[in-house]
């Protein structure tokens, strides 16, 4: 019954935040507080200048069960591909079920400047929502953001997101803007800590923190919290060779649980 409702509510409102936009279930562990930590594949989601890193190949495929109901479903897959001079990446996800149906697919450039210790990312977006018997609408994003090594082991990160402010149906804020800046310290090699702040247009000031421990060589947990809405998560990823298997699991006090598993393969150089 509560998939109904939530699902009404969606549709009545149009509420095409897009807020379900497929992450690893590692990075959503960290309450999405990466912002200047290219840590996780899909970074470059949450800041467009993370995509340029060490030189690589790395795709993921992500499944997510929101609150806990089988009748809404969210998922999709996530690509990036850097080089020595320029980062890429690709993504596409998907949210909702037969009445109400979010799809986002997200094209990203990124490149180094001054001794790869400055990063510029630029993400350019297709969103996409379908109605049953009604109606679709389709608008263009574009995300900005840069990243600066204070030196290797500290990152600080800004992104706009929706920087052109992209209408559904000729309703501003539907897709709505948001301004995210982070700082990223690894303390060693076994633990590091994020923290961000987020402002969303429509919402108050949302601080988020987290922290990464290297349990063992195969083995990494990762928790982390927001404050607005107050979401803790955690998660776990298991590294054998170029496979890495992860699940996390987000509470929501008023809608419920949500578990997130994805399964990432990588290639680096």
């Amino acid at each position: 019954m509560k998939a109904w409702v939530i699902t009404l509510f969606l549709a009545a409102h149009v509420f095409a935040a897009f807020e379900y936009t497929v992450r690893e279930p590692l990075a959503e562990a960290t309450g999405g507080s990466m912002i200047a930590s290219r840590d996780k594949l899909s970074s470059f989601l949450l800041n467009p200048a993370l995509s340029a890193f060490s030189p690589g190949l790395l795709f993921s495929l992500v499944y997510i069960q929101p609150y806990n109901l089988s009748e809404l479903n969210s998922g999709g897959a996530i690509g990036r591909f850097s080089s020595k001079s320029f980062g890429s990446g690709l993504a596409f996800s998907a949210f909702g079920n037969d009445l109400y149906q979010e799809n986002k697919i997200t094209v990203n450039f990124s490149k180094g400047f001054l001794n790869q210790k400055f990063f510029v990312g630029l993400n350019l977006n297709w969103f996409s929502i379908r109605l049953k018997e009604f109606e679709g609408y389709d608008a263009p994003g574009i995300d900005i953001g840069i990243q600066y090594l204070i030196d290797s082991r500290v990152g600080m990160g800004f992104s706009v997101l929706n920087v052109n402010q992209p209408e559904i149906n000729g309703i501003s804020q539907q897709i709505p803007l948001i301004t995210r800046w982070g700082l990223s310290i690894c303390w060693s090699d076994r633990f590091s800590s994020y923290m961000a702040m987020e402002k969303d247009v429509r919402f108050p000031l949302s601080v988020r923190f987290a922290v990464q421990i290297k349990l063992a060589p195969f083995m990494s947990l990762y928790s982390g919290m927001t404050s607005y809405p107050s979401v803790p998560a955690l998660g776990i990823g298991f590294i054998r060779k170029w496979i890495t298997i992860q699940y996390a699991y987000q509470h929501h006090f008023d809608l419920g649980g949500s578990h997130l598993w994805g399964l990432t393969f990588s290639r680096i150089k």
